[in-house]
């Protein structure tokens, strides 16, 4: 009789946890995704770099058949840092022209094929002022997306503004550490020795991005 009440309170219980809570069921693990699926960037010297996160996958999870199907118009790669949340995806464009960048990517025990459509341009310099403290660097930037110069030291305000056309999106520092803070425009910010300010731009008529370095030792 015991042992049919503690059944009988078993199978009660059961019933009470089911309809409060469901039937638990394994989570599928979510299908990756691009964070963009058409890109247009532009051609500097020395060979800038972008990245795009590629969502739902691990730092553990298989990457095969990744190509560029011109690969003197873009190159591609994987990369896995530990600086960054999510796997990303390098692109470098070589050459003006249009490409389309495919992989494939195992999650659980399926395999989806993502793929990115990737537009190079011609550099144009996207900034009309670049100013560290009293000092302008924008005319530095006529012929590419990376320059570098002497750390003025102390603090200094960074002001920068973007030419007709273009958007500053954002101002990022990268200090000797590795360390990316965000930080606004017109900030008054202490310089440290070898570090990165980076202004990301972005003209949606030609719907292109753009960043540019000012790289200070």
């Amino acid at each position: 009789m015991k042992n049919t009440k503690r059944k009988r309170s078993l199978l009660l219980t059961v019933l009470v946890l089911t309809v409060m809570f469901g039937v638990l069921e394994p989570k599928a693990a979510a299908a990756p995704e691009l964070s963009e699926k058409n890109v247009t960037y532009m051609v500097a010297d020395p060979v800038p770099s972008y990245s795009l996160d590629i969502m739902g996958v691990t730092k553990k999870s298989k990457i095969t058949g990744l190509k560029s199907s011109k690969g003197n118009v873009a190159a591609v790669a994987i990369s896995k840092s530990p600086f960054y949340k999510y796997v990303q995806l390098v692109v470098e464009p070589l050459n003006p022209g249009k490409t389309n960048i495919s992989f494939k990517v195992k999650y659980g025990n399926k395999t989806k094929k993502l793929s990115l459509k990737v537009t190079v341009k011609k550099y144009e310099n996207a900034c009309a002022s670049f100013k560290i403290g009293s000092k302008n660097y924008a005319s530095k930037f006529g012929k590419g997306m990376f320059v570098t110069a002497k750390n003025p030291k102390k603090s200094q305000k960074i002001s920068i503004t973007a030419k007709k056309g273009w958007k500053l999106m954002g101002i990022r520092l990268n200090t000797k550490n590795g360390k990316i803070t965000t930080i606004k425009n017109k900030t008054t910010v202490k310089m440290k020795k070898y570090m990165q300010i980076y202004a990301d731009f972005y003209n949606s008529k030609k719907k292109v991005s753009s960043s540019l370095v000012l790289n200070l030792y």
